[in-house]
């Protein structure tokens, strides 16, 4: 979103951010516009929270008077599900502004937005099953969290309001054919792969050690690479970069399965974790839930990393098995180990793997290519 924002600006377009007066957002132009910011996390959530998680009347009042004060020709939306709710998609659409929203993640289907739930790819409420996401527990594994968002889907789905949105943007097929089987105009949904504005780094020396950058999550996977990595034995070792719920579990695992050989970095900035991915024999993303397009993804290739993926998800759409990385079986703990091992004993194999990626991130995920789209998106819809 930020790179896009500012690759609008370089073209001379005037960009104004909306979101939740949330204390680490960004001091936005029009902040005094931004609704209040609820702690969904917390323990205890009250009851006008919760019901605000359903429909903001307070985002909705608040984005119309952001657009009376900026008079915008398009709003640009991301993740909005939850905070700022789809209210802000009816003010938008009452006050006469196209609206485009990318999917990052699932929300317009599935509660949780992973299409994940009880340890395993759910695709239930995509289908239309909205009331398994109470009788799975599928948010936060609380009744109650469970129950606001299958509410807020009934709410979204009844209202009809996801289809008052001129263009649906989304970055993989995997998705496209959700989205079109879930009965979206094909005619506003548009399939643009993800890009992220960073320069192609010359391949470094290598270090014989592979990197997890992500939220240590259960749905991340990462205890199936911590396994892996104890199961395939030095040299194999392993960096973790990132925070998360799981870590203290993922500690004392790493403790168990391979004590000495996985350090845990903590969370990293741009910098640092470019460094870190330039170094390692390969990115590992061993996630169970079926990713859309991890970002991830395309900062290892552009620092010349091959990727070691499950195949799941948009993530096959991404790189191809034996090219720019390779793919194994999502929770498949020996076949991990023993891409691994090939990778950690193969450091001519890694590099062209690194070449590659590089190669790929030109070709098919250009941040040039992936603005003029953009723009043409957003004039077929301001037209």
């Amino acid at each position: 979103m930020f790179d896009v924002a500012r690759a609008l600006k370089r073209r001379r377009h005037d960009v104004f951010f909306f979101g939740t007066a949330h204390p680490e957002n960004v001091e936005g132009e029009y902040r005094q516009y931004y609704p209040p910011y609820h702690d969904f996390a917390a323990p205890h959530v009250p009851v006008g929270a919760a019901l605000a998680a359903i429909w903001s009347r307070a985002a909705a009042a608040r984005v119309r008077e952001f657009v009376a004060a900026v008079k915008p020709d398009i709003a640009h939306l991301h993740n909005v599900a939850y905070h700022l709710t789809p209210s802000v998609v009816a003010a938008l659409a009452r006050a006469g502004v196209p609206a485009v929203m990318t999917l990052h993640d699932y929300n317009l289907f599935c509660p949780n937005h992973y299409f994940y739930s009880c340890d395993e790819p759910c695709f239930r409420c995509a289908e239309g099953k909205y009331f398994s996401c109470v009788t799975r527990r599928c948010v936060k594994g609380k009744l109650g969290a469970s129950t606001v968002g299958y509410v807020a889907h009934l709410v979204a789905r009844r209202t009809g309001v996801y289809r008052k949105l001129a263009r649906v943007v989304v970055p993989s097929a995997f998705l496209d054919e959700k989205v079109r089987a879930a009965g979206y105009d094909g005619g506003k949904v548009t399939l643009l792969p993800p890009a992220v504005d960073i320069k192609v780094a010359e391949i470094a020396r290598k270090e014989n050690y592979f990197l997890y950058a992500g939220r240590l999550a259960r749905e991340k996977g990462v205890d199936v690479l911590v396994q892996a990595v104890g199961l395939a034995g030095p040299p194999v070792r392993l960096k973790v970069a990132g925070a998360g719920p799981e870590e203290a579990e993922l500690r004392r695992l790493a403790a168990d399965y391979a004590p000495g050989n996985v350090e845990f970095l903590g969370h990293l900035d741009a910098r640092k974790l470019t460094a870190q991915m330039a170094s390692a024999r390969a990115v590992v993303v061993p996630s169970r839930w079926p990713e859309n397009t991890p970002a991830v993804i395309l900062e290892a290739f552009a620092a010349g990393a091959p990727v070691v993926a499950a195949r799941i998800g948009g993530v096959p759409e991404m790189l191809a098995d034996g090219v720019e990385g390779v793919l194994f079986e999502p929770g498949d703990v020996r076949g991990l180990a023993d891409v691994l091992a090939r990778l950690a004993g193969d450091a001519r194999a890694a590099r062209k793997l690194g070449a590659a990626g590089q190669e790929r991130l030109a070709r098919d995920f250009s941040f040039k290519e992936h603005m003029g789209r953009l723009l043409e998106i957003y004039r077929e819809v301001a037209a």
